[in-house]
């Protein structure tokens, strides 16, 4: 016969390991999510320019040269700050564009 606080050590002891058990997987979520927030924070924060020419064979003389800045998914937020931004408006305005095209995201 099993006695009482012998018992009662063998379930405490079982516990303690289902709740080992159950860490593991636990702290990996909690590594992935963090390495998802700081690609999240770091993207957020990064500006990327691509510059395509675009050939048109019956665009009018006077186009000829026409610039488009293209700015998408500006996504402010408490992970992208105003003055990033700024940072992304004054490149684009030192390219000297004759338009602007604005799409996307501007508020997460």
């Amino acid at each position: 016969m099993i006695k009482p606080a012998r018992a009662k050590r063998e379930k405490f002891a079982e516990r303690i390991n289902e709740l080992i058990a159950a860490e593991r997987p636990l702290r990996e979520l909690a590594g992935n999510l963090s390495r998802v927030a700081k690609y999240a924070i770091d993207e957020a924060n990064s500006l990327s320019l691509e510059r395509v020419e675009v050939r048109l064979p019956r665009l009018p003389k006077k186009l000829d040269g026409f610039r488009v800045i293209h700015l998408s998914d500006i996504h402010h937020s408490p992970f992208t700050s105003l003055d990033h931004i700024r940072r992304a408006v004054k490149v684009a305005n030192r390219l000297k564009p004759d338009m602007f095209v604005l799409t996307g995201d501007y508020v997460s």
